[in-house]
């Protein structure tokens, strides 16, 4: 009896250790899967930051190049406005010279005419 009792025994052992190889065998493969998984999504965050940081980057020197052709046309925009005032003054002295010549000539004709 206690042979047969041992031998239960070791059937029972036999039966919990294959069944423990096995639950560790898929255990295993479902970790390595699991670590698969794990290794894509840090590969994938690692590319998402990178194209974030060049987007940000990118941004950046837009916002730069933006501010320096908002700086670039306020100063042209001032120095054609100073050129336009000067012209409009030049404009106007020579009406004033035009007018005063029209006027002399106007006199000198009349002068001649009445001679």
């Amino acid at each position: 009896m206690k042979l047969t009792q041992l031998q239960n025994e070791m059937q029972k052992k036999d039966l919990i250790l294959n069944a423990t190889r096995e639950t560790e065998h898929r255990l295993t493969t479902e970790a390595k899967a699991l670590l698969s998984t794990l290794q894509l999504s840090i590969h994938d965050g690692d590319s998402l930051y990178s194209l974030l940081k060049k987007a940000y980057e990118s941004d950046v020197m837009r916002k730069h190049a933006t501010k320096n052709f908002y700086s670039a046309s306020s100063v042209l925009l001032k120095e054609s406005i100073g050129l336009l005032e000067v012209l409009s003054s030049a404009v106007e002295s020579h009406n004033i010279t035009m007018s005063k010549m029209a006027n002399d000539i106007t006199g000198i004709s009349k002068f001649l005419l009445l001679q």
